[in-house]
């Protein structure tokens, strides 16, 4: 394709300050049927107007992979193909140009409006109940728990076949043929359908283990992360290079429509949940040493393709971004190239989505106590009640509703939903400790149900797991040392089965004299913040604070 010098240099700058200054670009928005793309603009186009493709991955480079959509005559509307050469532009970024003017209109923008992209609607279930529970390893034990929300831990670097030139189970994207792991899916299968079975909503988190060392043939591992035992658990997917992009989009497309099937041969899939605990993306979400913007680039793109697959599939299959206890600080090591304050996260996020075009993102957050290792989170003190709080426990847990229902975070004018996706409470040592363990859960879920905003609670774990640093979440312990066979029964078992029963208030009285509090109305959040003590040193303001 032939451009003109102007054009050329146009390009290079595509996704910068566009627009002259004080000047302010239309709005773009761009909708998804089944067969075609339609852009409108807000507030009128100009005399002609170009609209350029460009991929959807981050090192996308504008002069040598941007296309023409569309060159013509400005329109309050323009409808171009959906699918070109094979190529779905669902999951492109479209730039709009005045061509006139030689001017690039306002950033990047992504699909937004799916509804008439022909996705399922059938409703999934809505369970009335808040509990659930997270590593499940005995399904007719949760069904006897009263279990309502489930997890699946799903590695999309286990998921995605590459090394296999003959599979037998394939995603085409964009005209390749994706391989995937045929006995990997079959275990997926058995995990979310008997979940599905026994009445749970089942959320996915999408995860991918850190390798010890680096396979250069790997198409999904991020480029930088940091291989060879550096510290790191968990990896970033890479949403940098189009083979990257293009094997995350298979895996995430799989799931999505595999587990939305109106008949549930293979169960439901109600939300997915990427990666894990971006504040601390050097362990949980490892993609180097990296400073933020690029930290917060890079997983937009993950979150923002996994968002389009998604409700592309099921236009109620909900997309979430991952964040640990740590909030208005870093986390362990105060990096800044390893970590960030989850408000800043969010912050960043939100804007960054804005600027490229919001999408339904939603929350799922990890309250753990302050020290993971003693439950009795009444007592943190870190987790103050303003919005720059240092931590996030179930002790100041209103924090985070109240940050998300400022007018820049909520979409279409409501405010992000949350969910509660792993968080557990330790058994100390000594003959109280079962007793403290059980009082925390009765606390916490007394909390979460009085907050309308958060739609489950899955606590973390159903078993002690030996590899977790000695903590010991689970409802029952183990002698295994693969932490899949359930030993003794705990006190907390006995209060977890009573939640949401008409036994519930009678099974909790015991905790009372533990946390110190007469009745459960001192366990009540509240509406608003109070301001902080005087000459106190943490910020309250929700964005811009150090």
């Amino acid at each position: 394709m032939h451009f003109s010098k102007w054009y050329l240099v146009l390009l290079a700058v595509i996704g910068l300050a566009a627009a002259a200054e004080g000047e302010r670009p239309p709005t773009l928005r761009l909708a998804a049927g089944s067969q075609t793309l339609i852009a409108t603009l807000a507030t009128g186009w100009p005399a002609r107007v170009r609209l350029i493709e460009l991929p959807a991955h981050t090192a996308a480079d504008a002069m040598r992979d941007a296309r023409t959509a569309f060159d013509g005559a400005g329109a309050a509307r323009i409808e171009i193909p959906r699918i070109v050469d094979g190529r779905d532009r669902l999951f492109a970024r479209f730039q709009l140009v005045d061509a006139a003017a030689g001017k690039a209109m306002g950033e990047p923008q992504a699909v937004t409006d799916l509804s008439a992209c022909g996705a399922r609607d059938f409703a999934f279930p809505a369970p009335t109940s808040k509990k659930g529970l997270a590593c499940i390893i005995d399904q007719a034990d949760a069904v006897a728990l009263g279990v309502k929300h489930a997890n699946a831990n799903i590695d999309l670097g286990a998921l995605i076949d590459w090394r296999n030139p003959k599979p037998d189970l394939v995603e085409e994207v964009d005209g390749q043929r994706i391989a995937i792991n045929t006995g990997y899916v079959a275990h997926l299968d058995r995990l979310i359908g008997d979940a599905t079975a026994g009445g749970m909503n089942v959320t996915a988190i999408l995860i991918q283990n850190l390798p010890k060392s680096r396979d250069p043939t790997n198409p999904i591992l991020h480029p930088k992360a940091e291989c060879g035992g550096q510290g790191g658990i968990l990896a970033a997917f890479n949403t940098v290079d189009e083979r990257g992009m293009r094997h995350y989009r298979a895996a995430v497309s799989f799931l999505a429509k595999r587990y939305s099937d109106p008949a549930k041969p293979h169960g439901w899939l109600t939300g997915m949940v990427v990666g894990n605990e971006l504040q601390s993306h050097w362990v949980w979400y490892n993609l180097g040493a990296t400073p933020e913007d690029e930290v917060i680039r890079d997983y937009l793109a993950a979150v923002r393709i996994a968002d389009l697959a998604a409700r592309s599939a099921h236009r109620d299959l909900r997309v979430y971004v991952s964040l640990e206890h740590h909030w208005a600080k870093r986390g362990w090591g105060d990096d800044p190239l390893r970590e960030i304050a989850g408000r800043q996260v969010l912050t960043l996020f939100a804007a960054a989505a804005r600027a490229g075009g919001d999408f339904p993102w939603h929350v799922a957050f990890h309250p753990y106590p302050e020290d993971l290792f003693k439950p009795a989170f009444w007592q943190d003190r870190e987790a103050v009640l303003n919005l720059g709080a240092p931590k996030i426990t179930f002790q100041n847990l209103e924090v985070l509703p109240l940050f998300l229902d400022q007018p820049q975070f909520r979409y279409a004018g409501k405010s992000r939903r949350i969910a509660l996706t792993e968080q557990g409470f330790h058994c100390p040592d000594g003959p109280d400790g079962e007793a403290l363990q059980a009082a925390a859960y009765a606390a916490a879920y007394r909390k979460i149900v009085a907050m309308p905003q958060i739609d489950f609670f899955l606590y973390h774990r159903h078993v002690d797991h030996p590899k977790e640093g000695g903590l010991r979440l689970g409802l029952w312990t183990t002698s295994s040392a693969t932490g899949e066979k359930a030993d003794h029964k705990r006190k907390i078992w006995d209060i977890f089965a009573a939640a949401d029963t008409p036994g519930w208030n009678a099974a909790c009285a015991f905790a009372l004299p533990i946390i110190g509090i007469p009745d459960w109305s001192r366990m009540l959040p509240v509406k608003e913040l109070p301001p902080p003590p005087p000459g106190s040193p943490v910020p309250t303001d929700a964005v811009g604070s150090p």
